[in-house]
């Protein structure tokens, strides 16, 4: 018996018109950011060898992936991310392109989501990677274009700037098994500090664990680099600390100070991310719509060792923001359906194209009659009829 022949499966979802518009919408001005900045897209497969998603720091469990095999019996996997494949593309078919490489996608990912975790599983995801480029004016190129991207879809927004040494740095000194550093870091990715907290307190307390207590709170504007100074002086954050700071006060020159705030206990999903890190958030949505940073080591797992960075927005959450603040976006009615009687479908054709070059816009009737074309037309919306026979005219309907 079929029971699930009218249903999606848990976590997709059907898209139906005003959706589909402001989706189209977004992405049109995604592109157009794209383009302007010089960058050339890129289609990866939907399916994918899993061993290219074993990597070292990719950050996704076999179980958060979709998993099947082609037929050699070989392990598949639906894309959960598109810089791992992009690497792959930049290490094999494009290793002999001049740097740097300025490439951009938009395309669906794949993640299995926890049940009731209220998240879709299908996310089309579009960004930006640049490769083969490295310092701040590479930083501040990204960076920028994140800040254009959410600034045509909505005014709200404010961009938060991390570093991944920062947890690192802490985790390197935390004398625990792994798995509990593991866990440490999921708590601080999602948030749950409570959780965190309590983990911590079963660990023998030193400087380490209140170290890491702190991190989640160092979060604000510039008077944060001061209050994280000496929970890093001496270590190997402390250069990265100073570089942020840099970075912030060139960016506060073009984002007022609402916009612009500092997370040093920002945890990214994927921990291929090697410095720098930044999230973008939108009034009316709880997660970060874009997530990005510089991932500098990822490229030499698949044996090419060059800069890069990137960031990934979420193009179905910026279509619902989209559609929030402008309204559904109503699919316009065409000006004149254009009905030809029997014999005269072809001068019908004929007869919608030439009001098409004169700026109509114009549906072809696929009714059999010309009342049933003029009983369709009021439904949608249609203001005239052009009946085409030996004596083609228009009549308002």
């Amino acid at each position: 018996m079929r029971k699930y022949y009218k249903l999606t499966p848990e976590g997709t979802r059907d898209l139906l018109f005003e959706d589909s518009a402001a989706i189209n919408t977004v992405s049109g001005i995604l592109s157009d950011i794209f383009r302007e900045k010089g960058y050339h897209q890129v289609i990866t497969p939907t399916l994918e060898f899993y061993d290219t998603f074993t990597l070292e720091g990719f950050g996704y469990l076999s179980e958060e992936m979709f998993i099947s095999t082609d037929k050699k019996g070989r392990l598949l996997a639906l894309r959960p991310d598109s810089t791992i494949p992009i690497a792959r593309i930049v290490a094999t078919r494009l290793k002999d392109e001049a740097l740097p490489l300025k490439l951009c996608y938009n395309q669906p990912i794949y993640r299995n989501n926890k049940s009731l975790s209220g998240r879709t599983d299908e996310i089309r995801q579009a960004g930006m990677e640049l490769i083969g480029a490295s310092g701040k004016r590479a930083d501040i190129e990204l960076i920028v274009s994140a800040v254009e991207i959410l600034k045509r879809v909505t005014p709200f927004f404010r961009l938060e700037l991390g570093h991944a040494i920062f947890l690192k740095s802490i985790l390197n000194r935390l004398d625990v098994e792994e798995y509990k550093k593991d866990l440490i870091r999921d708590y601080i990715e999602s948030k749950n500090y409570s959780a965190l907290i309590t983990l911590l307190d079963e660990i023998p307390q030193d400087e380490t664990t209140r170290a890491l207590k702190k991190l989640p709170r160092l979060f604000g504007g510039e008077e944060i680099f001061k209050k994280a100074l000496p929970l890093f002086k001496g270590t190997e954050a402390e250069s990265a600390l100073f570089y942020l700071k840099d970075l912030y006060r060139d960016l506060s020159a073009i984002l007022p100070e609402d916009k612009l705030m500092i997370d040093l206990g920002m945890v990214q999903k994927s921990d291929y991310y090697s410095d720098m890190i930044f999230c973008g958030y939108v009034e009316g949505s709880g997660d970060a719509v874009l997530n990005g940073g510089r991932y500098d080591k990822l490229l030499s797992q698949f044996r090419k060792s060059v800069s890069a960075a990137g960031f990934g927005v979420n193009v179905d959450e910026l279509a619902r923001i989209y559609m929030n603040i402008n309204g559904e976006e109503k699919p316009e009615a065409a000006d004149i359906i254009v009905h030809g009687n029997d014999g005269y479908e072809i001068e019908a054709i004929k007869k919608k194209q030439e009001l098409v070059s004169q700026g109509f816009r114009c549906e072809y009737s696929v009714f059999s009659s010309s009342d049933s074309a003029r009983f369709y037309a009021r439904k949608k919306g249609i203001k005239k009829i052009c009946i085409v026979n030996a004596n083609s005219r228009i009549e308002e309907i």
